[in-house]
């Protein structure tokens, strides 16, 4: 959620102020909302292990109030240098030491420090890291307080930047996958958490809790199957584990347009395509009751993509073009009004996979009119190579995801997941899954900056640039040239 000053102006952040409160829909003024609670916790203290956990609360009501997408625009850089001191107060769950280093020595700073330097504009000189401290005892979750559970969540999110997948995903695995550990945080700590803040902006009820505690971890858990071979256990385990977890967000918040968001994420991951197809089908419904243009944006274009591979089976063998044709107008329209606060950046970086084989399958159709009925599946070559293309480009950092105000964070890892699970070839899918994102964060996206040097090192942005410039690549550049 880190962005230097150009590519904040350029973030839904201050786009939302674009749009005047009495034109916003709901989405839009939940984003609005989210944005100002993060805005207030920059002059809240982290001091102990209560002002941490007020402070990672509100962290994790603003991605409820976004469906997740908050982690992945461009914020305020003190945001992230808050969650760093913030999620010390944890090191005992997560055996993990997130500390600041001087840039020039590698010797580690205090936070006061570090934090006279980010207010001083001196943020160059110093960076961030984490020490692994070996395993925690799994027992300390049995007994961790529900202020400790918050900032264990948080932490992931660091992790995670750190590039520490394997402990990343062994934290997730344990606050959900643990089934004594589960069942302790739902009757013992998302209570606790719903006494939390009573009467103020930012309380939750139990249930809103719940969806947060699913939808914060279940990427991490992704993570962990796109880290390990498909038949390995691990790989296996995790992929049960979002099973059931995404069945549990939808009845623990069957109404929220979001959460088919993860369902949908779920399910194609598990290559379900049925439950892929039900999922976007819902997810746009909802955003369109719900006036969340991101939810329909990327429920009618998944949709779409679904219908055009066939997913209802063989008992749907056709589709009227004018569907097909009226499901694009409504995912157009849902673009052009994120365009207005410069959300669809963030789209484009999730679906632009999807955009291209669509369009070109509507081009190829053209000719024929609304009430043709087309035989499912329906793949041509040419919407398969718009897609590939989309891919190519991506690689050698052309396409749309590395644009100002789009930031790295889980939901980026979805959006790498969306673009696996897209229509072009097999092969084409496997090259991109193999590639190794961002060599500063270590996301995969849809395009990265190039070093202009040796144009071999991959960014996302200049924030990851500069610091892999830092941490090594100053010496290296020339002989990778």
């Amino acid at each position: 959620m880190e962005a230097s000053k150009e590519s904040l102006e350029l973030s839904p952040w201050q786009g939302i102020a674009c749009i005047p409160d009495h034109e916003r829909n709901a989405f839009e003024r939940d984003f609005a909302h989210a944005v100002e609670i993060s805005m207030e916790c920059e002059h809240m203290p982290c001091d102990t292990l209560e002002q941490a956990a007020k402070f990672g609360r509100r962290i994790l009501v603003t991605n409820w109030l976004t469906g997740g997408l908050i982690r992945n625009v461009a914020g305020p850089p003190f945001i992230l240098f808050k969650l760093w001191e913030a999620v010390r107060h944890a090191e005992r769950l997560t055996c993990m030491h997130f500390t600041w280093f001087d840039s020039a020595t590698r010797k580690e700073i205090s936070f006061q420090e570090a934090n006279r330097r980010m207010r001083a504009g001196q943020a160059d000189s110093m960076m961030q890291g984490a020490i692994t401290r070996g395993n925690p005892d799994p027992a300390v979750y049995e007994h961790m307080t529900c202020d400790e559970f918050v900032l264990a969540m948080c932490s992931l999110n660091l992790s995670q930047k750190c590039h520490h997948w394997v402990s990343c995903y062994n934290l997730a695995a344990s606050l959900y996958g643990e089934p004594r550990i589960q069942q302790r945080i739902r009757t013992v700590l998302l209570p606790q958490l719903a006494q939390c803040d009573v009467g103020e902006p930012v309380h939750m009820d139990v249930s809103q809790w719940e969806a947060v505690w699913i939808t914060w971890l279940v990427p991490y858990l992704m993570e962990g199957i796109r880290q390990q071979p498909p038949t390995s256990a691990v790989a296996l385990q995790a992929r049960m584990t979002i099973r059931a977890a995404a069945k549990r967000l939808l009845e623990a918040e069957p109404g929220r347009a979001m959460n088919y968001r993860v369902a949908m994420e779920v399910a194609a991951q598990n290559e379900d395509p049925s439950g892929d197809y039900s999922a976007a089908c819902t997810l746009a419904r909802l955003g369109e009751e719900q006036g969340n243009d991101f939810a329909v944006a990327v429920g009618t274009w998944n949709s779409a993509v679904c219908i055009l591979r066939g997913a209802q089976g063989p008992r749907v063998p056709t589709c009227r073009l004018g569907e097909l044709r009226e499901l694009v107008g409504k995912a157009v329209a849902a673009g052009k009004r994120l365009k207005r606060w410069r959300m669809k950046p963030l789209l484009m970086a999730t679906m632009d996979v999807h955009v291209a084989f669509v369009k070109q399958t509507m081009k190829d159709l053209q000719h024929l009119p609304d009430d043709e009925e087309i035989r499912l599946p329906h793949m041509t070559e040419a919407a398969k190579a718009a897609a590939d293309a989309v891919l190519r480009a991506g690689a050698a950092g052309t396409g749309n995801a590395g644009a100002a105000g789009v930031s790295s964070g889980p939901a980026a890892t979805a959006a790498a997941h969306s673009r696996s699970a897209s229509p072009a070839t097999a092969a084409a899918s496997n090259e991109a899954a193999t590639e190794s994102g961002c060599h500063g964060c270590g996301h995969k996206f849809a395009s990265y900056q190039r070093c202009g040097g040796c144009r071999q090192r991959r960014y996302c942005s200049r924030a990851c640039q500069a610091a892999d410039w830092r941490a090594g690549h100053k010496q290296q550049c020339k002989q990778l040239a």
